[in-house]
């Protein structure tokens, strides 16, 4: 709505009062006497990520509904990346440090904030209409009012994406498939109330157990490849803009309306302008900047476990009452929304590779293995990309058992080591005949064939190569270009598998 003219002229004289230096909040006059007030937003630090662009939106906004006088200034590195980062990006709001804030909602949860829960409540919102019915309502408005509880004033909720359960080589369906697994990400809810029902942990950092690495969760919109499960939609993604109760204090009433009204609009935009979860799943089959992405299925009976499985969640959820209360709220909207769409299309890129259920691990392949790299030999087996050879070539240790394997390399040169490689990295293999499937710790699983040399050395060449946006497009071709050279057997005890490899990397 556009301000009048008359209100316009109350806004200039009501900014000069935003001159906070004795007040402890951030905002500044960045033109001198008379000239615009600049007010601080900290965001996601992606600069392209859908939070990052929806706070250059609600930016443009303020600065358009103020003729200029009142300036937004995006913050994108507000904080350093910390396991902590979400609560640390919230303190920036709530100490002061920033005066704005617009990233994931669910960030607030962190500071005590319990308005927001309903939104992590497993299967109930899952559609790109009810999050729109939701946000742009009441449900919305007093969702955001519990934000009070922190020291700010909640603007407007905006939306983001639709989070499905995904795997790197073959899709998670049922409980079963995340019984004892590991999932990376950063330890927020809703994840580890809903994985934790599942028999999965949420792990962060270096001490991520690879060799349980059974997928993540997330949208379609995300880097790298993997299989999802498109029928499964476990909650939305939403993002909060919300403003320091003490800054808001000190605006005068007009001020206070550019700003709502800017973050209203800049609601309406999102979701106007943000990509349905249909139509992202049609893009994530095609886009060509990752190969290993599909999209499956999982059966009703699979559905119907999951949500029994989670309903602990619910009963935990549900002890606020008012976020039980919102929850009912919720659900009876949703009726009123009407039918959801269907289930996207299962899909196969080209390149994705899907372990068949047949697949096993095998005896007749465990054992320490070891292989030396050149350059030369690199680019003869077709990697193309210089990062790739300068990275990749050296002495490589395999240490394969049980369906589970780590690798180390030994780079040439050691004072620039391999950017994409973690010392001692594991992860797991299947083997169904002559196909062979390494699942990557990151990045999707590669698929090769094998067979023995006359020395009975292992060989492989490259069906599908399964790498992600982790590492350069060919690199699933260094670890071909080479028979393996059984060089012994497999320790017993795993934890023994890191120390077989600093040996068999002794012995060279």
């Amino acid at each position: 709505m556009r301000i009048a003219a008359a209100a316009t002229a109350m806004v200039a004289s009501a900014l000069a009062l935003l001159d906070c230096s004795g007040g402890g909040g951030s905002a500044s006059k960045a033109g001198g006497a008379g000239g615009p007030v600049t007010l601080r937003l900290a965001t996601d630090d992606e600069p392209t990520s859908p939070p990052a662009l929806q706070a250059k939106e609600f930016a443009r906004r303020v600065n358009e509904r103020s003729r200029g006088r009142l300036r937004v200034e995006v913050v994108t590195d507000a904080v350093k990346p910390d396991s902590d980062y979400e609560r640390l990006l919230v303190k920036t709001v709530t100490s002061g440090t920033l005066d704005l804030g617009l990233f994931e909602s669910r960030s607030w949860d962190r500071v005590g904030v319990t308005s927001l829960h309903a939104l992590e409540a497993p299967f109930l919102v899952t559609t790109d209409a009810l999050v729109a019915a939701v946000i742009g309502g009441g449900e919305g408005r007093d969702m955001l009012a519990g934000l009070e509880r922190a020291g700010v004033v909640g603007l407007a909720l905006l939306p983001d994406v639709l989070e499905h359960p995904f795997g790197p080589d073959r899709p998670l369906l049922g409980p079963d498939d995340y019984a004892g697994g590991v999932i990376p990400g950063t330890k927020t809810r809703p994840y580890t109330t809903v994985l934790g029902a599942l028999g999965a942990t949420v792990e962060q950092g270096q001490g991520l157990d690879r060799r349980r690495h059974i997928g993540g969760v997330g949208g379609y919109n995300q880097q790298g490849s993997g299989i999802f499960t498109g029928n499964v939609t476990f909650f939305p993604k939403t993002n909060a803009l919300a403003i320091n109760a003490r800054a808001y204090e000190r605006l005068d009433a007009d001020v206070r309306s550019v700003l709502s009204e800017a973050a209203a609009a800049t609601r309406d935009w999102a979701i106007a302008t943000t990509p349905t979860d249909p139509e992202r799943a049609r893009s994530y089959c095609t886009r060509n900047d990752a190969t290993g992405r599909a999209i499956a299925l999982a059966s009703r009976s699979d559905v119907a476990a999951l949500q029994a499985a989670v309903a602990p969640v619910y009963a935990e959820l549900e002890r606020d009452a008012a976020t039980k209360r919102m929850i009912a709220r919720i659900r009876a909207l949703k009726g009123r929304v009407g039918n959801e769409p269907g289930p996207p299309a299962p899909c196969r890129d080209k390149e994705a590779v899907i372990v068949s259920d047949a697949a096993r691990p095998t005896a007749a392949l465990d054992g320490v293995y070891r292989f030396d790299v050149t350059a030369a030999e690199l680019r003869a087996v077709g990697v193309a990309a210089t990062e790739a050879i300068d990275a990749f070539e050296g002495v490589y240790t395999f240490t394969l058992a049980g369906g589970e394997y780590c690798f180390e390399q030994i780079s040439p040169k050691p004072q620039s080591p391999n950017p994409y490689f973690v010392p001692g990295d594991c992860g797991t293999y299947a083997v169904d005949g002559k196909r062979f499937f390494l699942n990557f710790a990151a990045g999707g699983p590669a698929e090769w064939r094998w067979g023995r040399t006359g020395d009975g050395a292992l060989e492989f060449a490259v069906v599908r190569s399964g790498s992600g946006s982790w590492a350069p497009k060919d690199v699933s071709r260094v670890y071909v270009a080479e028979p393996w050279k059984r060089i012994g057997d497999a320790p017993a005890d795993r934890s023994q598998w890191r120390g077989a490899q600093r040996d068999a990397r002794d012995s060279h």
